[in-house]
This record gives structure tokens, sequence and C-alpha cells, in this order.
């Protein structure tokens, strides 16, 4: 399947349905968008690698202000840090 609206468990198909799944919440969403569908048409080739190169690392995407939001409000470190060998616990 190549349609997030295709995937079973995708709150994508909720959206575009308008139908409660048992899962996805609307409210925030129906706020900053008027027509999901849109949403989706328009969403370049530039930002689809964008999002999809933080899915699969498992990181938000977004501007710096929203991430340190992110980082604040977990309580986790967000950015990548830095890349390459540990300097402890015996990686040395």
């Amino acid at each position: 399947m190549e349609r997030a609206q295709d995937w079973r468990w995708a709150s994508t198909r909720a959206h575009l349905l308008g139908q409660e799944d048992g899962n996805t919440s609307f409210a925030l969403v129906r706020q900053r968008v008027a027509d999901f569908s849109d949403l989706l048409d328009n969403v370049d080739e530039a930002m689809f690698n964008r999002i999809r190169r933080a899915e699969s690392v498992g990181r938000p995407l977004g501007d710096d202000a929203f991430i340190g939001r992110i980082r604040v409000l977990t309580g986790r470190e967000v950015r990548p840090g830095k890349r390459g060998p540990y300097t402890n616990g015996g990686y040395d």
C-alpha cells in the first residue's frame, strides 16, 4: 500500500472519512486544517522526504521553537547528538 489512508491503523483514514475510530483525536487537527485532504495534496516532494526522514529516526519535525518546546515538555533531548564512538563506557 502506497497511500497512508489505505493502512488499516493510520489516523489518516479516520481524518479523511471524518469518522471516529476509537484512537484518533480530531480536535487539534480540525483547529489547524479546514480540509484534511487539502493538507495531503499540498505536501511537496521535499516536505514528504523531510517527514519520512524524521519518521524513520523517531525524531519530531519542526522549527527550532517547536523542537525546544518538545524537549521541555518531555524532559528529553530530541535533537540528534554527536555521531561517532562513545567517549565513556569502554568505547575509548
